[in-house]
């Protein structure tokens, strides 16, 4: 897994705040074991990139199936995790 936070930086890099901060970037892939459990972000958008793979989102009480070419954007304040299928390793991307 691959996993880069980065470095706050003060509001006016950006014209009155009004564009979004990336805050975190990371890569899971080949590993069919792979789970990140239920978690919360309070304060950031998570937006999850499936480039290969399959895996299972659960997005509140809901799971959903997905793979290659999905892409999901999750809300403050949604709890989620991400399960990768053993049989077929998911390889994804999340911006944060």
């Amino acid at each position: 897994m691959f996993l880069f936070n980065f470095p706050d930086r003060p509001i006016d890099t950006f014209e009155h705040g009004s564009f979004p901060k990336i805050k975190r970037i990371s890569h899971s892939f080949d590993n069919p074991n792979w789970h990140f459990a239920l978690h919360v972000h309070p304060e950031l958008i998570e937006l999850i990139y499936v480039a290969g793979g399959t895996a299972t989102i659960v997005v509140g009480q809901q799971a959903f199936r997905v793979q290659q070419g999905d892409i999901l954007l999750i809300d403050r304040g949604i709890a989620h995790s991400i399960t990768s299928y053993p049989d077929d390793p998911s390889d994804i991307w999340t911006l944060s």
